[in-house]
């Protein structure tokens, strides 16, 4: 006899001395759930990944004499750029990941001041890369380079110095880049 338990039929009195037995053309379905540690709608596989190379070397296109403190250095040219994402002044993330930045401020300065190289992610707070006093009024460069851990796509990049008094000229010889790990 055929019995409803919970969500399912079941066959009730089958036993070695009362077993199914199955005609020509029958046919048995059976569904299984079996559950798989690891799998589910929130794993990420590696074929879901973006996996494509995001690099961007933006050279400085004209000199610029910036103030002092935290000025955005502006007019860049991108040499390099895999993904379109420079314009106006700021570089858009492509593609979320680590990436590594390096820069490296060519100036002219006045005086010895302490100059300094940075970035901001959307606008917020300077992060200093690096920052150093400069012992003579000739050609300088001021070289830093780290990780920037954890940018999304969409996140906006802008470069900016420092510049503890005096006056400086940024030259052409200004590079910044920005890789994808």
């Amino acid at each position: 006899p055929w019995q409803v338990v919970s969500t399912h039929l079941d066959y009730f009195g089958v036993n070695a001395t009362s077993p199914i037995t199955f005609a020509s053309g029958d046919t048995i379905t059976m569904n299984y759930k079996v559950p798989i540690q690891g799998w589910s709608s929130n794993v990420q596989m590696s074929n879901d990944t973006d996996t494509r190379l995001v690099d961007v070397v933006l050279t400085k296109s004209g000199t610029q004499s910036p103030g002092t403190g935290d000025v955005q250095i502006t007019s860049w040219t991108a040499t390099k750029d895999t993904h379109g994402g420079y314009a106006s002044n700021a570089y858009v993330i492509p593609v979320s990941g680590d990436y590594d930045f390096t820069g490296n401020l060519a100036i002219t300065p006045s005086a010895t001041p302490t100059v300094g190289l940075g970035y901001k992610i959307n606008g917020g707070s300077i992060v200093r890369v690096a920052l150093r006093p400069v012992t003579n009024a000739a050609l300088n460069v001021v070289s830093g380079a780290t990780l920037i851990p954890n940018l999304k796509a969409g996140d906006s990049i802008t470069f900016f110095s420092y510049l503890s008094g005096g006056t400086m000229t940024i030259q052409v010889d200004t590079v910044m880049t920005l890789a994808r790990r």
